[in-house]
């Protein structure tokens, strides 16, 4: 889920699902078909609940049929467009797999709706929690990542675009990173992210607490990025 407060299940995810139902039918594995609770016969009709993992500015994350593949309905574009250009081709998985990315007609506030079929994570938003050893470390040295990186999009929003004036914004963000890999939970991510930036130039600038989740990486979890929003790809 993109960052933002959490609301309830919004009408215009149901509109938007139920319209497309039929369609998802026929294009879609049937083990990624939403998954539906309750389902009770009225009047001729069936209706069923749809459970929501959580909504957030730009979308939703529900389960799917498959325990492990989530599908979120955004408006997001960055994640759109990095989730079908860029996901397969990080030089270390510190992202959700993405599966299938399938663009709607559908429109909700004037923005185009994607639907994304991605990697389940566990524990998303929980991180530190239940971390005797480390505690509030975990978050503060997020924190302090996700603070600087700010101030990369800020320069770049602002129309900065030489390198030599990015290069101090960029260099203190990567010492932050170094910084969160000095803690052995974040070691995984944080070194992954490095790299994906001096090798490939893609800043994932929205990396906090709340869109960390744990999937299994080299046979053990690791804390990875479930909504890699604000991703921009520097030429």
């Amino acid at each position: 889920m993109a960052s933002g407060h959490l609301v309830a299940n919004p009408a215009w995810l149901t509109t938007v699902l139920a319209d497309y139902y039929p369609f998802l039918q026929e294009r879609v594995p049937p083990a990624w078909l939403p998954k539906l609770d309750d389902p009770k016969a009225k009047g001729g009709r069936l209706t069923a609940r749809m459970k929501e993992y959580g909504c957030g500015a730009y979308g939703c994350v529900i389960p799917t049929l498959d325990p492990d593949v989530v599908l979120k309905a955004t408006t997001d574009t960055t994640e759109t467009e990095f989730a079908a250009k860029f996901s397969k081709e990080l030089v270390v998985p510190v992202v959700v797999e993405y599966f299938l990315v399938v663009a709607l007609a559908a429109r909700h506030e004037g923005q185009r709706v994607s639907l994304l079929w991605r990697e389940s994570a566990a524990k998303v938003g929980e991180l530190g929690e239940g971390t005797a050893r480390y505690g509030r470390a975990l978050e503060r040295a997020v924190d302090k990542q996700h603070d600087r990186a700010k101030k990369v999009l800020l320069a770049l929003r602002d129309g900065v675009r030489s390198m030599d004036a990015l290069d101090a914004f960029f260099a203190a963000w990567v010492k932050s990173l170094d910084q969160m890999g000095e803690l052995p939970e974040l070691r995984y991510v944080a070194s992954g992210m490095k790299r994906i930036w001096l090798e490939q130039k893609i800043f994932i600038s929205d990396v906090h607490a709340g869109n960390l989740g744990l999937c299994r990486r080299n046979g053990k979890p690791e804390w990875v990025i479930t909504d890699p929003g604000n991703v921009v790809v520097m030429q």
